[in-house]
């Protein structure tokens, strides 16, 4: 919808003096304080999350310690990480419509929602693939920790990705993955099912 845009077209003095003409809109819009009048000050990042719990006095998220409770929450294109408001701020006219709560900024209707929560997943994607887009030479993978090695993946020449199992350990009743870094081909298996290693010990090798 384009309500917004019509409240604040109405409201230009041009308008209200009945001066408006066909090249009018070229000539007012974008207005040079545009950034200034949509922003939304944190005052109502605070409300809005306090209306998206019901009440920001009362929280029932869980037990936490040391630290307030914070929401992620989704408003005309941003997310932020937000502590509910108290209440005790400049009020915002509001309305909760299904799961948006809808502020009235001077006149300008947002709409803020809760936001998904972050793909952990595709944080870790990102992060091999950056270290894969680096490597220039042989990848040698490490043992995060002492362990057992409970499954070998791959063999010698095998073809990996970033992110493919390489072999797994178990160390304190858990199953940690060591994954390629980099796209390649298996240069060298160090272990076998059983073995144990140290902290820090190569397992295998990937060759670009």
């Amino acid at each position: 919808t384009n309500l917004r845009f019509l409240r604040w077209l109405v409201r230009e003095p041009v308008v209200q003096a009945g001066e408006a003409r066909t090249d009018t809109l070229d000539r007012i819009w974008p207005p040079d304080d545009w950034a200034e009048r949509v922003a939304i000050p944190d005052e109502a990042w605070q409300e809005a999350a306090a209306a998206l719990i019901g009440d920001g006095r009362a929280w029932m998220g869980g037990w936490r310690l040391n630290a307030s409770p914070a929401l992620r929450v989704a408003a005309d294109g941003q997310t932020r990480s937000v502590v509910p408001g108290s209440g005790a701020g400049p009020g915002f006219a509001a309305i909760l419509v299904d799961d948006t709560v809808h502020l009235d900024l001077a006149g300008r209707s947002v709409g803020f929602t809760l936001a998904p929560a972050p793909d952990v997943d595709a944080a870790a994607r990102a992060a091999v693939t950056h270290g894969a887009a680096s490597a220039i030479g042989p990848v040698d993978l490490v043992a995060p920790m002492p362990g057992a090695v409970v499954r070998v993946h791959v063999e010698v020449v095998a073809a990996v990705a970033p992110g493919d199992p390489v072999v797994t350990l178990e160390a304190m009743k858990m199953e940690h993955v060591v994954a390629a870094e980099s796209s390649g081909r298996v240069g060298d298996v160090r272990v076998r099912a059983g073995d144990q290693v140290a902290r820090r010990q190569l397992p295998a090798t990937i060759e670009p």
